[in-house]
């Protein structure tokens, strides 16, 4: 009889050993789940940050840029000023507002930035130009008699609309 009950007592001692190691094995199996979810938690956080620094980085560059748009409007207004006076192309006050205009630009360029070029004669277009007036002309209906001011675009994104004169 005692050895009978020492059988049992191996048994039951090996059935617990065994629900021991199932056990185990549900409690691993359990934080490898856990250890997943918490790597695509980082992951995802880790895009998280990259986007909102790239917006951070895009808004300030964006706020700067709006800042530089009325240097650059009131270069080109220099230069036509100075081409109806008949100055002299190459004169040193010319080659200066050019050479400013060109650096502004290049400036804006590099962080992104692209000049909407609007002229006289082209089609007024809605998603890129902002009509200040309707003027008579001897143009046709909806082109742009005049252009009061560049429009720009960051990363094909409209930052400011050129602002034209459109033919009635």
């Amino acid at each position: 009889m005692h050895e009978q009950t020492e059988l049992s007592d191996i048994a039951v001692e090996q059935i617990e050993a065994v629900n021991a190691e199932i056990a185990l094995e549900d409690e691993v199996k359990s934080l490898r789940t856990k250890l997943a979810y918490m790597a695509a938690d980082f992951d995802n956080y880790k895009k998280r940050c990259q986007r909102e620094k790239e917006e951070i980085v895009s808004s300030a560059s964006k706020e700067i840029a709006e800042d530089i748009f009325p240097i650059i409007d009131n270069f080109q207004i220099a230069q036509a000023t100075l081409s109806a006076a008949d100055f002299n192309s190459q004169s040193s006050v010319t080659a200066g507002i050019n050479m400013v205009m060109n650096d502004l630009t290049n400036a804006l360029k590099k962080h992104g930035f692209d000049k909407i070029e609007v002229k006289v004669g082209d089609a007024f277009n809605v998603n890129m130009t902002e009509a200040m007036i309707s003027e008579e002309s001897n143009l046709e209906h909806g082109l742009v008699t005049r252009v009061y001011c560049c429009g720009w675009v960051q990363n094909g994104k409209l930052i400011r609309p050129a602002k034209v004169a459109v033919a009635k």
